[in-house]
C-alpha cells in the first residue's frame, strides 16, 4: 500500500477534526488573550512554543486533566518529536487510563515511526473505548493498511457529523490513495464547498489535479492555497512543481526556494528542487539537494532514487545501483524505483533481474506504462516476440500522447513479424 500521499494530506487534516474548545481551554484564552493557541483553538497558529506554554499552564491549573497532556503530545507529534509525543500521551493515560484520544495519538506516532502493528493495536483499542469518537475514527483511517477499512471509518465519522468538511477531504485523500480520482475530486470539492477558507483543502485538490494531468486547474488551487495561508509549505512546493510542468522554470525555482526558506527541513521541497535541477543539467546542485534530504531523513527513498539517476549520468554505476537498491529496500512498492532498477539491469544485460523488477512494478500498479515498455524490450531481446508485442501494446494504450516513437516502431515490426504468411 502507498501511504505517502495520504499522510501528506491527513498529517495536517488530523488537526482539523478536534472537538470544540473545552471549558478549561476557554478559561486559558481569557487568562492569556495574546497567546498563540494551537490548532484546536486557532488553525492559523504557527507558534508551537506559545502553544506548548499554554498547555503547560493548563496542566498546572489542573494536573488531573488528560486533555492538555494529549494536546501537548499532538504538538510534539506534528513536529516529528515522537519520543516526547509518546511521553505526553502516556502522561494522559496515567491520569485517565480510558482516555481514547491518547491511544489514538500513540497509534499515529507508531505509524509515523513505521510500526503499523503497534499503530493498529492502539487505534483499535481507542475505538473499543469510544466507537463514535470522530477524532479516533480519523486517526485509525490514517494508519490502517486497508483503504476499504479507512473508508468505513471515515464514512462512520461522516454519519456522526455530516457537515464536517475535513472528513470529506479525508475521504477524498483515501480515494486519491486508491487512484480513484473521480471520487477523490468529488469529495475534495465538497470539502471546499463546505468550508472555502481552508488552504489545505485547495492544496489537496491541486495535488489531485496535478496527478490527473490538469496542470492549469492544479495551479489555480495552489494559488488559492497560498493566498489563504502564506506559510503553507506544501502549497509552494505544489505550485512550484506545477509551474515547471507549465514551462515556467524560474517560478518553479522561486517557489521551491521559498518553501525551503519557510521550512529548512522540508525534504519534499529538496527532492523536488533536486529533480528540477536534473532536468536543467545542474547535477551538482541536484546532488546537494538529494544529499541534504538524506541527511535530514535517511529513509527518504525518493532521495536515493533521484541521487541514483545523477550518479548514473555521471558514470558512477556501482554507486547508482547501491542507491537504487536502497530506494527499493526503503519503499518496496515504489513502482518508479523498481522500473528504474529494471532499466539498469536491462542495460547491463541482466534480463532475469530486469524482468523480475518490471513484473513486480506491474503487479503493484497495472497501469505503469514505463514498466510495460521495459518488459517488452526484455521479451524482445530474449526471443519472445508475442510477449514483447503484448507488453508494448499495453504501454501504448497507457502512455497516450507521451508515448515513445521507438515503441511505435517496434510494435509495427513485431506485428509484421508475427503476421501469418499468406
Amino acid at each position: 500500500m502507498r501511504r505517502v500521499s495520504r499522510y501528506l494530506v491527513i498529517g495536517f487534516l488530523w488537526m482539523l477534526v478536534l472537538p470544540a474548545a473545552s471549558a478549561w481551554a476557554q478559561e486559558l484564552i481569557d487568562l492569556i488573550p495574546d497567546a498563540c493557541h494551537p490548532i484546536p483553538l486557532n488553525p492559523s497558529c504557527r507558534d508551537e512554543q506559545a502553544a506548548l506554554h499554554l498547555y503547560t499552564i493548563a496542566i498546572e491549573h489542573d494536573p488531573n486533566n488528560p486533555v492538555p497532556y494529549y494536546y501537548r503530545g499532538r504538538i510534539y507529534a506534528n513536529s516529528a518529536d515522537y519520543l516526547r509525543a509518546l511521553a505526553e500521551f502516556e502522561y494522559a493515560l496515567e491520569v485517565d487510563a480510558n482516555y481514547a484520544p491518547a491511544y489514538a495519538g500513540i497509534g499515529l506516532v507508531w505509524a509515523r515511526m513505521g510500526d503499523y502493528e503497534q499503530a493498529t493495536a492502539n487505534t483499535d483499542h481507542a475505538l473499543e473505548l469510544e466507537p463514535d469518537n470522530i477524532e479516533v475514527l480519523v486517526v485509525r483511517a490514517s494508519v490502517t493498511e486497508d483503504n476499504d477499512q479507512a473508508l468505513v471509518d471515515l464514512f462512520h465519522a461522516l454519519d456522526i457529523e455530516p457537515g464536517r468538511a475535513a472528513t470529506y477531504s479525508l475521504i477524498g485523500a483515501t480515494y486519491f490513495n486508491m487512484a480513484e480520482h473521480e471520487n477523490a475530486l468529488e469529495y475534495f470539492t465538497r470539502a471546499i464547498e463546505l468550508d472555502p477558507n481552508v488552504a489545505m483543502f485547495y492544496n489537496n485538490r491541486g495535488s489531485l489535479h496535478s496527478a490527473m494531468g490538469n496542470n492549469e486547474l492544479a495551479l489555480e488551487d495552489y494559488e488559492r492555497a497560498v493566498e489563504l495561508d502564506s506559510y503553507l509549505v506544501l502549497g509552494y512546493i505544489g505550485r512550484g512543481v506545477t509551474a515547471y510542468y507549465l514551462g515556467d522554470v524560474d517560478q518553479a525555482i522561486e517557489d521551491l526556494n521559498y518553501a525551503i526558506e519557510l521550512d529548512p527541513n522540508a525534504i519534499l521541497a529538496f527532492i523536488q528542487r533536486g529533480n528540477l535541477y536534473v532536468t536543467q543539467g545542474e547535477y551538482t546542485l541536484a546532488l546537494n539537494d538529494y544529499n541534504r534530504t538524506i541527511e535530514l531523513h535517511p529513509d527518504a527513498s525518493l532521495a536515493y532514487l533521484g541521487r541514483a539517476r545523477v550518479l548514473f549520468i555521471q558514470g558512477k554505476r556501482e554507486q547508482g545501483l547501491a542507491d537504487l537498491n536502497r530506494a527499493v529496500e526503503l519503499s518496496s512498492e515504489s513502482v518508479e524505483a523498481l522500473s528504474y532498477r529494471g532499466n539498469y539491469y536491462l542495460i547491463e544485460g541482466d534480463y532475469v533481474l530486469a524482468l523480475a523488477d518490471y513484473n513486480r512494478a506491474i503487479e503493484i500498479d497495472p497501469n505503469s506504462a514505463p514498466a510495460y515498455a521495459g518488459r517488452g524490450r526484455v521479451y524482445e531481446i530474449i526471443g519472445e516476440p508475442q510477449a514483447a508485442l503484448t507488453s508494448y501494446q499495453k504501454y501504448l494504450s497507457l502512455a497516450g500522447e507521451d508515448r515513445l516513437e521507438e515503441v511505435v516502431e517496434r510494435v509495427a515490426e513485431l506485428e509484421a513479424l508475427l503476421q501469418p504468411n499468406t
